[in-house]
Formats: structure tokens, sequence, C-alpha cells
């Protein structure tokens, strides 16, 4: 969201606050609330969510103690809308908490699909939210079909492209000295986080996925999971294998322009994460998707779709990182938008009115 962000910033009739909550605070990822202020981002509250415990249950008390305090935080900055991204518990609260405090909300990437318990948390918010700021047609579609009033939905692209298509991220040379990466042989981007309806399995698939790549002996840049169910057992079984396999390295988290130089650089991104979908097209990226975190969304050319099974992985690998596949999506267009949804989104934003009719949702079901 950061160019979205930024854009917002520079808009005349807006003004930018954050709510900084989730995994941003937690030091055991990343801490990644410094990128927020290195950004100069105003933070107006932070609000600590995160348990302990490994478990869907977890989930939830971060939830519904997110959700307490966030009421008490919208009553105090009063803000005239609420922006929200992508299908997180984190997501739902505020969507939840505008509906109910007649805040307008706008929700960017509605009208997807995806597995786990995703899926149900994005059609919620989509339930929720007054303006869904969509990534493409067929999602306007999708929401369309389900009853959303065509007047609250607008096709603004992927905000995550935007950083892509204007080359706003670290260059080769600096990824290569930064990540000692070395172009003379292939090298792996592994981004795999849980699945929540199959969290208890979390640490034996990320153990198949490593074993695939042990098998072929790529250099890997390894990012920590998520701290959804699931994600703490995948992370010990990350450290295992690269205190075994030093060519395996594990990074807690990775700034936004530098993962974006590595994915500009890397031969394959492979694991579950939502930019072998939705960013990795954008660099004719082949991306090898395990599992069903990602099921039903569009797929491009670029992907190739795999169970976890450590022989589909390691082929899918060796033919992602073939002449021929690449050569293939050389060309590939990304569905996902053409880089220049901030600017749609701001001037979408700078018009919201906070009126009767805005907030009164009803559906269209034909």
């Amino acid at each position: 969201m950061r160019s979205t962000l930024k854009r917002i910033q520079a808009t005349r009739n807006l003004d930018l606050t954050i709510v900084a909550t989730g995994m941003h605070l937690s030091p055991e990822f990343g801490s990644t609330i410094h990128e927020i202020e290195r950004d100069r981002f105003v933070i107006a509250a932070r609000v600590p969510s995160l348990r302990p415990e490994d478990t869907g249950a977890g989930m939830l008390r971060s939830f519904s103690r997110f959700l307490a305090d966030l009421i008490d935080i919208l009553e105090d900055i009063k803000p005239a809308i609420i922006l929200l991204l992508g299908d997180r518990w984190e997501m739902l609260a505020g969507a939840m908490a505008g509906a109910y405090m007649n805040i307008p909300v706008a929700h960017v990437h509605g009208g997807e699909v995806s597995g786990s318990v995703d899926e149900p948390n994005r059609q919620a918010i989509t339930r929720f939210s007054h303006i869904h700021l969509v990534a493409n047609r067929e999602h306007a579609r999708v929401l369309k079909r389900i009853g959303e009033q065509t007047s609250r939905i607008h096709v603004v692209g992927a905000p995550g492209l935007d950083d892509i298509i204007s080359h706003n991220y670290l260059d080769e040379s600096a990824v290569a000295e930064k990540y000692k990466v070395d172009r003379s042989q292939p090298f792996v981007l592994l981004v795999q986080h849980p699945v929540v309806t199959d969290w208890r399995s979390a640490g034996q698939q990320m153990k198949k996925t490593l074993d695939a790549i042990v098998d072929l002996g790529f250099p890997t840049i390894a990012i920590y999971p998520n701290a959804d169910a699931g994600g703490r057992a995948m992370i010990r079984v990350v450290r295992r294998y690269a205190q075994r396999y030093p060519f395996i390295r594990p990074y807690r988290n990775i700034p936004r322009d530098e993962y974006l130089g590595i994915m500009a650089v890397a031969n394959v991104l492979v694991g579950n994460s939502s930019s072998g979908i939705i960013e990795a097209a954008s660099f004719h990226l082949p991306a090898v998707n395990i599992g069903t975190r990602q099921v039903g969304r569009i797929h491009p050319g670029n992907v190739l779709s795999v169970g976890h099974d450590k022989g589909e992985i390691t082929r899918a690998i060796t033919t992602a990182i073939s002449r021929e596949f690449r050569r293939k999506i050389g060309k590939l267009r990304n569905p996902y938008g053409d880089g220049h949804a901030a600017r749609r989104i701001a001037g979408i934003l700078s018009r919201v009115q906070a009126t009767g009719i805005l907030l009164q949702k009803r559906l269209e079901v034909t």
C-alpha cells in the first residue's frame, strides 16, 4: 500500500493516519513498524495484538483484543474513511468497526477468491465495506453477482504493482551486494505461509518444500511465514534447515523495496504468497504455488500450481527455471492491473461523502 498511502498523503483534501498492529509491532516478525516510520507516515496508534499461541483460537483472541482497542481509537481520531486491503482478520476488525460506527469503509482487493479462512474473511469484509476498490473487471463482476451495488465498485488495479511499474525498488547490483546473490547460478525466493484450515500440518508442509529445495541445491532466500496458526511451527523448520544447509538463508522480514528488487532478479518464487500470483507476473518471474492457500484466484501464466509433495515441487521448480518456460512467459500481461492504482484510489477517496445512501447498504440480487 506504500504508493497509495503516499498518494493519499499528497492529495489536497485528504489527510492520512495509520493504525499499526499485528506483525508490524512484533520483533519476532521483524518489527516492520520501522518501515512505516521511515516513510514518515503519521501513526495515530500502535495496538499490540498478537498472542504467542500458534492456533486458530489464538488468532481469534488477537482479533477480539484488537477490535476492542480499535473501537476506542476510532472514537478518538474520528476518521472520515477507513481504508483496508486484503483478507486478514485485522482488516475484518476495521470493516466491522466502520460499519457499526457509521464510518465509510473502502476495501482494496475485494471480489477475489482464495483458500483457508482468508476466503470467508474477504467475503465478510466485502459485506461490511461501502466502497470496493478491485483489481480487475472479473473481480468487479464477482461483486455484482453476489449483490454488491454497481455504484460502489471501482476497478483500480492492484496497488502492489505501482512500485514495480515505476521501478521503485532496489537495483540488481545493490541486491547482489546486500543479499550475496550470485547470478551465475539459479536462486530461489521462498515465501510460504500456513493454511489456517490445516494448521497442524504447517511444519510438515514447509519441510516438504525445503526437502525439494535441498535436493536441487539452489541458493535460497527464505522469508518467515506470517503469524497465523501454524506459522511458528514453520519458522522452527526453516531455522533447522538453515542451520544444516548454509545455502538456505532465512530472514524475519525484508523491506518492500528490497523484496521487489529480489523478485526482479530471482529465478523462481516458491511457496504460497499472493505476491507469486499478483506481483510476480509483472517481473515475468516464474512462481511455484504450493497447496490450497491461493486456490480459486486468477493465476497468470507464470504460475505453476502443485500439492505438498516433494516430487511435484522439485519438478515444478525445474520447469520454472528452464529457458523454455521463461521464454513462454516473456511477454506475459499481468491481469491485476497497470501500475496506476494509487492515483485512482486517492481520486475516488477524495470524492467520498458519508451520506445515508453510502452508509445504508442493500444487496441487488437478481
